[in-house]
C-alpha cells in the first residue's frame, strides 16, 4: 500500500487555518465540518494513544 500527502478538493471547501500543520505532523485523513477541512486520522492508533498520554 503507498500512502499520498496529495488531497483533492472542492471550491466549496476551505482549508483550516492549521491544515497544513496537520498534514506536516502526519494527518492521513480528513473530514468536513462547517465547510472547512479539519484532521480525522493521524495513522496508528496505539501511537496517537501514547502521543496524547505523553506529549499533549
Amino acid at each position: 500500500m503507498t500512502i499520498s500527502n496529495e488531497f483533492g478538493f472542492g471550491t466549496q471547501i476551505r482549508k483550516s487555518p492549521y491544515f497544513d500543520a496537520t498534514v506536516r505532523w502526519g494527518a492521513t485523513g480528513f473530514s468536513v465540518y462547517n465547510h472547512m477541512y479539519i484532521p480525522r486520522d493521524f495513522g496508528n492508533p496505539e501511537q496517537n494513544f501514547w502521543n496524547l498520554i505523553n506529549d499533549a
